[in-house]
């Protein structure tokens, strides 16, 4: 974790020197949800999770119409269990993951008279903070508990990787210092501590943000 906030502050100072950088924090709703193989076979048993994102941004102008887009942020990614994996048992299991994130995008915008509009993608890099998973209804009778604290870390005796890696797609407008976007994250690390190819769990994000970027 120390090296994640440790790039994020030697790529905020790097972009500050410049006259062009903007400063901004944004934050909104994550819907949260995970892609899984088991075995060789995809298999559907979550729904989407509500959860939140927010942080600061730096937004660097390379040309005219092309920014360097990155920043530090805090977000919640998991999932929501499907009752019927039980048998259509009443009741859920879900798991919170939260992690700091620092996205690196490239930031294309073109501006009419009264707004811009902005199309950004690049990758991402976050490390897990805390994983907890929370069941309730006959999931809870199922575990015989109501919490339970994931352990983080790399073994096989852990729940989820520290690590979580992937690209992201987003478009919005910006009106004035106000932005108002959408982003989608695609996870491509494996979370899974000793999975594989055949055997994995990739965090999927889809992202609605405000925000505000000061000059």
């Amino acid at each position: 974790m120390k090296k994640i906030i440790l790039l994020g502050i030697v790529l905020s100072l790097s972009l500050s020197s410049f006259s062009q950088t903007r400063f901004g924090i944004k934050g909104g709703l994550s819907l949260a949800d995970v892609s899984i193989k088991s075995e060789g076979i995809g298999i559907d048993i979550t729904d989407v999770k509500p959860g939140f994102h927010i942080g600061a941004v730096v937004d660097y102008s390379l040309t005219e119409i092309i920014d360097l887009e990155t920043g530090l942020m805090f977000e919640t990614k998991g999932l929501k269990s499907k009752a019927s994996i039980l048998g259509g048992a009443s009741g859920k299991a879900v798991t919170t993951t939260s992690y700091l994130s620092i996205p690196i995008n490239l930031k294309a915008s073109y501006d009419f008279r009264d707004f811009g509009v902005y199309g950004l993608f690049g990758p991402y890099v976050g490390v897990a903070l805390s994983s907890k998973d929370k069941y309730t209804g006959d999931y809870k009778d199922l575990m015989g508990m109501s919490e339970y604290d994931n352990k983080i870390g790399n073994s096989d005796t852990d729940d989820i990787k520290t690590m979580d890696f992937g690209l992201s797609l987003g478009a919005g407008v910006e009106v004035n210092e106000f932005l108002f976007g959408v982003e989608y994250d695609l996870g491509l690390a494996n979370i899974i501590p000793g999975g594989d190819s055949d055997n994995f769990m990739k965090n999927r994000v889809f992202k609605i943000s405000v925000g505000i970027m000061l000059e």
